[in-house]
């Protein structure tokens, strides 16, 4: 099944830039962080997706249906089976062809698998420097990706430098100590939210803080992080600079919200995304 596609300058891919981006169906955000959001019947599997693509900039919208969904759940959604020429233009809006190279794609992959026993399991002690990439990693293939978020060129540069050089086997990124930047970034988590009410969105400001929201958590990254003296104000939050995670952290700090303030949040994000535009050049 078709992916999107984004005009690209070159073949190589986007974090290594070494090897030929030869990779189709990658996932711009994580799977573990889409899958109960998007799935038709709630189950937490690949393909069962029924997902809307919204474009500021333009007119319409594209709808996915993944190969499990039903025929009667697509009708239910749609009014009616999918046409021909509609099954042809059903395009997977949640992953992107050849922008990474396999081996890329595979290093993304065990942050992941890492990071999704923390997101299941509450109890579950991830080390801050792998929750921290996890994260850099969302942030930087969003904006790469062209999903929601549109960040400044010298952020841009920098975090996939620190990605490139830092993404190694788990075991390597705990006992490690170099430098991996000065950012770093808040998480709110919400419970209980109904089907509908999230989804994958970010602000579109060319400089941080940048905030994404995907399914039931919020993320504020920062950066410059040492230079704050006591707090950071933003979206009606004051953030004290102790609940603010970096990889030198001790733990991984989540702060747990109401659907209400979660709803907040989100209504921030879209009002913030409209008013700074989102023109054709970008």
């Amino acid at each position: 099944m078709a992916a999107l596609r984004i005009n690209r300058y070159d073949t190589r891919c986007a974090l290594c830039r070494k090897d030929e981006a030869t990779k189709p169906g990658s996932h711009i955000v994580p799977n573990l962080l889409l899958q109960s959001m998007f799935s038709f019947d709630g189950k937490a599997k690949r393909d069962r997706e029924i997902s809307v693509r919204e474009c500021l900039n333009q007119e319409g919208t594209s709808i996915f249906y993944g190969r499990e969904v039903k025929p009667e759940a697509i009708e239910a959604d749609h009014g009616a089976p999918l046409a021909d020429e509609e099954l042809e233009n059903n395009v997977n809006n949640q992953e992107v062809d050849y922008l990474f190279c396999p081996r890329c794609e595979n290093r993304f992959g065990i942050l992941e698998t890492e990071y999704a026993n923390f997101y299941q399991n509450e109890n579950y002690n991830i080390h801050p420097r792998v929750a921290y990439l996890f994260w850099l990693s969302v942030f930087w293939r969003m904006n790469v990706g062209r999903t929601s978020i549109f960040m400044s060129g010298e952020d841009e540069f920098e975090m996939r430098k620190i990605l490139d050089e830092n993404i190694t086997s788990i075991y390597e990124i705990e006992s490690s100590t170099s430098d991996m930047g000065d950012f770093g970034y808040v998480l709110w988590r919400t419970k209980g939210l109904i089907k509908g009410d999230s989804g994958v969105i970010g602000t579109r400001t060319e400089h941080a803080p940048y905030m994404i929201i995907t399914n039931d958590i919020v993320v504020l990254f920062i950066k410059n992080v040492s230079r704050l003296k006591r707090s950071i104000h933003y979206a009606g939050w004051e953030i004290d600079a102790d609940a603010i995670n970096t990889y030198k952290s001790e733990d991984v700090f989540v702060t747990e919200i109401s659907n209400e303030e979660f709803a907040k949040l989100y209504d921030f994000v879209v009002a913030e995304s409209f008013e700074a535009g989102w023109g054709k050049h970008r």
